[in-house]
C-alpha cells in the first residue's frame, strides 16, 4: 500500500532529531583530534540518538518486510556519524604521529565532504521516493 503526503512537514518531523544528531556528530570535526572526551564523546552520544530516533521512527510505522524510506534515511544517518568516528580515529593517529597539520586538513576536507554528502542524499532519498 502506497501513503502519499503533500509537502515535507512529516518528513522534517520525523528526522529531525537524527539531523540534529549527524550536526552534533560531524561538529566534532571542529575539534582537535588530541581533545579525545568531546572529540569522540560527541558523535557516541549522537549515535544514541540516532538509534533512538529511528525506534521511534519505527513505532509510528506498521511493520513492513521492505526497506522503507524510515530505514533508508536513518541507516544514512547512522552510517553517517559512524563515518565521523573513524574519521576522528585517522586523525587522531595522524595528530600523536606528529602529522597534526595532514590531520587539521582532513579534519576540514572530511567536514565538507560528509556534511555535502548527507545533505546530497538526504534530498535524493526522498525525492527518488516521490518520483
Amino acid at each position: 500500500m502506497w501513503i502519499h503526503r503533500d509537502g515535507l512537514g512529516l518528513y522534517v518531523k520525523l528526522f529531525q532529531a537524527l539531523f540534529a544528531s549527524v550536526a552534533i556528530a560531524l561538529l566534532a570535526l571542529c575539534i582537535t583530534p588530541t581533545q579525545v572526551d568531546p572529540r569522540f564523546g560527541l558523535p557516541v552520544g549522537a549515535l544514541f540518538g540516532a538509534v533512538a530516533n529511528t525506534y521511534l521512527g519505527a513505532s509510528l510505522l506498521p511493520q513492513a518486510s521492505q526497506v522503507t524510506l524510515i530505514d533508508r534515511v536513518s541507516g544514512l544517518g547512522i552510517l553517517t556519524i559512524l563515518m565521523v568516528l573513524v574519521h576522528s580515529a585517522i586523525s587522531l593517529h595522524l595528530e600523536l604521529t606528529e602529522r597534526g597539520r595532514f590531520a587539521q586538513v582532513l579534519d576540514r576536507v572530511g567536514f565538507v565532504a560528509l556534511a555535502l554528502a548527507y545533505v546530497t542524499l538526504n534530498l535524493a532519498i526522498p525525492w527518488v521516493a516521490i518520483h
